[in-house]
């Protein structure tokens, strides 16, 4: 029994530790559930993708997307990034063209996009940091 009052009370500590800390990843995985319970249980839609990833000004993100299916795209930034921005781009005669994308300046970056051809999408997402930090995490999540 005290062994498990042992690793309980560890595992709270732990926890505030990575809690705390600017530079865990934890804080965002604990954010972005928010996202996937809203997105899976009020609105009913399936999550396709989940992606964690640090970020220092730009991303690439490469996803097969198909014809005639709507998408939701959200970027979620962590504590570290004041703002996160986001392409969704299409091959269009051998270059990366935008064809929708979000770039306000309000934290949470989030698309809707209906492809009208099945291929594979670029989703080029930027970030502003704080001047605090060098890099932030962010989380991608698209569903339909």
């Amino acid at each position: 029994m005290k062994k498990i009052a042992i690793l309980v009370l560890l595992s709270l500590i732990s926890f505030s530790f990575w809690a705390q800390n600017n530079k865990s990843i934890v804080p965002i995985i604990t954010q972005t559930s928010d996202y996937i319970q809203l997105i899976e249980q009020n609105y009913e839609k399936q999550i396709v993708l989940i992606q964690y990833d640090v970020i220092i000004s730009e991303k690439e993100v490469f996803r097969q997307l198909f014809a005639n299916a709507q998408y939701g795209i959200i970027v979620v930034p962590d504590d570290n990034l004041s703002d996160v921005n986001i392409e969704v781009q299409q091959v269009i005669d051998n270059e990366w063209v935008t064809i929708e994308d979000d770039l306000t300046a309000e934290g949470v970056a989030m698309v809707y996009f209906t492809p009208t051809e099945t291929g594979v999408y670029r989703f080029f997402i930027t970030s502003t940091h704080l001047v605090d930090n060098d890099f932030g995490f962010y989380s991608l999540i698209i569903f339909r």
